[in-house]
């Protein structure tokens, strides 16, 4: 009995808090789907206020309600710090996701529109996505691979800078606006040949539009190793993958400016390099200053060895 609540303990802890399992992957798209169908639910709910489909989306929304809540209890049983995780940001957001819908059904406020802008915080949800955390980095080492990153027997990650999560917000919001223009055209134009082909054109562009944030987001980067800097980007029906070494590195200016950049903490990164091909830039960074202050320290720590190294082979 105790190595079966062992086992499900680990499970759990997988799906939600282990960055290097496909179980935690699947967990947040599963997550990210039912916030997205949070925009539906409002559009359908602010326009028909009465019908079948008003009974349709507030099983709709009882449902995602009882996922978050599900959710909730069970980050709850396996934090390693209950109390601690109750009361961090990630706790919080998890427990206003769900709030508004209790205090709503119990008679605390009477007010259907208050209630539809109130599960706006449910998007806040999608700020717990955060870069891998450093204790994963221990075993990506050990590993020597991290997705299709592949890392040399004398080779370490040291970082891994991703693109702002504001940025991720913004786009999934607007996949979520497209998704909702779908249904109040399909509302207002009628079950007919034009309405219901817009509403499926607009709703296949915001599935694509959800897709490629999440792409951007889980798998842009730059990954910072003691040797080189290699920048992933993600899209819909490709890849691309380039890989600096630290000596071909000559200059690298993190720019901050404009108002958004500062307001959100995020940049942009130029890597200028020996060759034309190595003239990189990444937009959108995260605290562009410190991500280019650590690939200085690695540069500084790898270029003696590197020096050493030349120098023992041509001796």
């Amino acid at each position: 009995m105790k190595a079966l609540i062992k086992g499900v303990h680990q499970f759990l802890s997988d799906c939600f808090f282990n960055h290097l399992d496909i179980k935690f992957h699947i967990t947040n798209a599963l997550i990210a789907f039912a916030v997205i169908s949070t925009a539906i639910i409002s559009t359908l709910q602010l326009l028909t206020r009465s019908g079948e489909l008003f009974e349709i989306s507030q099983y709709a929304n009882q449902t995602i309600v009882t996922i978050f809540t599900v959710e909730y209890i069970l980050r709850l049983i396996i934090a390693s710090h209950l109390w601690r995780y109750a009361f961090s940001w990630q706790g919080l957001i998890d427990l206003l996701s769900i709030t508004p819908f209790f205090l709503y059904t119990l008679g605390f406020f009477q007010s259907f529109q208050l209630l539809l802008m109130l599960r706006g915080l449910r998007y806040l949800k999608f700020l717990e996505v955060d870069e891998v955390h450093f204790d994963n980095l221990e075993i990506i080492n050990k590993q020597k691979h991290y997705g299709s990153l592949n890392l040399h027997d004398d080779e370490s990650l040291i970082y891994i800078a991703r693109r702002s999560t504001w940025i991720f917000l913004f786009e999934i919001l607007l996949g979520s606006t497209v998704l909702s223009m779908g249904v109040i055209t399909l509302l207002l134009v009628g079950y007919n040949p034009v309405g219901i082909t817009t509403a499926f054109a607009l709703s296949i562009l915001a599935i694509l539009l959800c897709i490629r944030a999440w792409l951007n987001h889980h798998y842009d980067g730059i990954f910072i190793t003691t040797q080189r800097i290699i920048i992933k980007e993600q899209e819909l029906f490709g890849s691309s993958e380039s890989e600096i070494p630290y000596e071909f590195i000559i200059d690298i200016v993190p720019d901050n400016r404009g108002l958004w950049n500062i307001l959100f903490q995020m940049g942009v990164i130029n890597i200028e390099g020996g060759t034309p091909q190595d003239q990189v830039g990444f937009k959108y960074i995260r605290h562009p200053k410190i991500v280019v202050e650590k690939i200085q320290n690695a540069r500084k720590g790898y270029l003696p060895l590197h020096l050493r190294a030349i120098q023992g082979a041509e001796i």
